[in-house]
């Protein structure tokens, strides 16, 4: 159904998809893995998504191994390849592994509470204060699979009819909290972050008065999206599925599943809602 979507968005062309390598030894893992984006440190991923982990072992029946990527793009490439099982994937990365492998999308951030908006940020006392003062000037995005961090502003300046690949100089620094560092440290001028991390960060410097300044902010984008490889057995996705679609935040135990992962609920995958995603990153031309 899923693929049925994307090919009717204009997202996939009829042709079959590549098929995904199958496992070395050709028989389903006793453990499951279940990888992440890396938009936080490594340890402190794994501690956050340990009780999800283990919510979702219960529901497969399999122990669950934490795995982060190294970048946002190989959380995908893991999921296509068979390296990983299931994962939570950025929006992005999500539609660009359906185009070559059948992905089964389990579930989707809901969003509750959550902007879903990117952020074009600079220092308090930088002379940028416009769009237009970004001409020339050092810029810092989070990761080519970045929604918030990348595309969505991208987009945005595009909508105001700049052009990002001449307007600045750009590199990709790897998380939104490497970005807010770059601009503060002075690393780069200004850059691209979700609005979710710069409240955050904001939210922990409110003593001292925020050194920050927005831009502009784009429209709200769709939320994460945990996916599973094409060769999990359709027993061990639903089940997956289902564990998945039932936490609430208005249940305790839920609660202490979601809180350290930031989420508040997840809802049925609306794949409509992604196909911009890949129209936007094909119109990237740039390093």
């Amino acid at each position: 159904m899923l693929v049925a979507a994307l090919i009717a968005a204009g997202v996939l062309s009829a042709a079959p998809p590549a098929k995904a390598v199958p496992l070395k030894d050709g028989q389903p893992r006793d453990v499951l893995r279940m990888v992440l984006t890396p938009y936080r440190a490594t340890d402190e991923l794994i501690a956050r998504y340990r009780g999800l982990a283990d919510r979702l072992s219960a529901a497969a029946g399999k122990p669950v191994d934490i795995v982060v990527a190294p970048d946002f793009g190989t959380a995908a490439d893991m999921l296509v390849d068979g390296r990983a099982d299931f994962g939570e994937l950025t929006p992005y990365a999500f539609v660009s592994g359906m185009q070559r492998a059948k992905l089964h999308a389990l579930a989707a951030d809901a969003m509750v509470g959550r902007p879903g908006t990117g952020l074009i940020i600079t220092r308090n006392t930088s002379r940028v204060s416009t769009l237009e003062q970004l001409k020339g000037k050092q810029f810092g995005f989070v990761d080519r699979f970045s929604s918030t961090g990348f595309l969505g502003p991208w987009a945005n300046l595009q909508s105001k009819g700049f052009d990002p690949a001449t307007l600045f100089s750009y590199r990709f620094l790897g998380s939104h909290d490497a970005v807010i560092k770059a601009v503060l440290s002075g690393d780069v001028d200004a850059g691209a972050v979700s609005r979710h991390a710069y409240d955050g960060w904001a939210a922990e410097h409110a003593d001292g008065g925020t050194p920050l300044r927005i831009l502009t902010e784009t429209s709200r984008m769709p939320g994460d999206v945990f996916a599973a490889s094409a060769q999990l057995p359709a027993a061990t996705v639903k089940a997956l599925t289902s564990a998945l679609l039932a936490l609430s935040w208005d249940s305790s135990d839920d609660k202490k599943v979601l809180d350290p992962i930031n989420r508040k609920a997840f809802q049925a995958v609306d794949v409509k809602e992604y196909a911009w995603l890949l129209r936007v990153a094909g119109s990237i031309k740039g390093p």
